[in-house]
C-alpha cells in the first residue's frame, strides 16, 4: 500500500522489525529514521533510532560488511551527540571501534573519529595540544577525500576550538565554509547553527556587538 512512501512510515517499520528476528530489515529502517529525524534537525530524536540502529546490528552475525556497518552507526551516532554538546556520549560512542576503524583504513569514518576526538579533547578534558591535533588530522583528512560531511563537521569544530583561541580570522574562514556547506545542501537548520556560532563565537567573542546582533537575527529568523 505504501511502497512509494516507505520512508515516511520507517519509524513504524523499524519498531515492527525490532520486534521479530529481521535484524537486517530493523536495522535498516532504524538507519533511516535516524536520518529522516536529522534531517528535520530533531536530534535528539535521531540519537534514539542510531542507539536503536546500533543495538539491533550488535544481534546479527559479525561479518565484515556488519562490522563496517556498526562503525559507520556508531560515528553517527557520535556526530549525533556532538551536536548537542554532551561530548562524553560522543567519545563513548565511538570508544568500542575507534581501533578497528584505524586498521581498517575507511578514511572517512576516521576524519568523524577524529573530530569527535578532538572536540572531547578540548571541552572536557582541557587537552588543547592533543585536540588541535586530532581536529587537524580530521580537516586534512576530509579536504584530502573531498566528504561533505567529514568536511562540515571538521570546519566546525576547528572553527568553534580557535574561537576559543581568539583565533578569530581563521575561525570565521573555517564557519564561513561549513555555512557554505549547509546552503549547498539548502539545510535551513543547518544554515541557521552556522550563523549562530558564527554570532557568537567571532562576533561575540571579539567584542563586535553590532555584527553580532545582525547575524544572530538572521539565524533566529530561520530557526522560526
Amino acid at each position: 500500500l505504501y511502497a512509494e512512501e516507505v520512508e515516511e512510515h520507517c519509524e513504524i517499520l523499524a519498531g515492527h522489525f525490532t520486534a521479530t528476528t529481521n535484524y537486517e530489515k530493523a536495522a535498516k529502517y532504524s538507519k533511516l529514521a535516524a536520518k529522516k529525524c536529522e534531517k528535520a534537525g530533531s536530534l535528539r530524536d535521531a540519537i534514539e533510532h542510531a542507539r536503536k540502529w546500533i543495538a539491533v546490528l550488535e544481534r546479527m552475525d559479525r561479518s565484515d560488511d556488519v562490522q563496517k556497518e556498526i562503525i559507520k552507526a556508531r560515528v553517527t551516532l557520535g556526530l549525533y551527540y556532538s551536536q548537542i554538546l554532551d561530548f562524553s556520549s560522543a567519545k563513548a560512542s565511538i570508544d568500542p571501534i575507534v581501533e578497528i576503524a584505524v586498521r581498517g583504513g575507511d578514511r572517512r569514518r576516521l576524519s568523524q573519529i577524529y573530530t569527535i576526538m578532538g572536540a572531547y579533547g578540548f571541552f572536557l578534558k582541557d587537552d588543547i595540544e592533543a585536540a588541535f591535533q586530532h581536529l587537524g588530522d580530521a580537516l586534512r583528512i576530509s579536504e584530502e577525500i573531498k566528504d561533505v560531511v567529514s568536511l562540515l563537521m571538521g570546519n566546525y569544530w576547528m572553527a568553534v576550538a580557535l574561537a576559543y583561541n581568539c583565533e578569530f580570522d581563521k575561525a570565521h574562514s573555517l564557519f564561513d565554509k561549513a555555512l557554505r556547506i549547509n546552503e549547498a545542501a539548502g539545510s535551513l537548520w543547518g544554515i541557521s547553527i552556522m550563523k549562530s556560532s558564527i554570532s557568537y563565537f567571532v562576533h561575540h567573542f571579539r567584542g563586535d556587538m553590532d555584527a553580532s546582533h545582525r547575524m544572530s537575527l538572521e539565524a533566529v529568523h530561520l530557526a522560526e
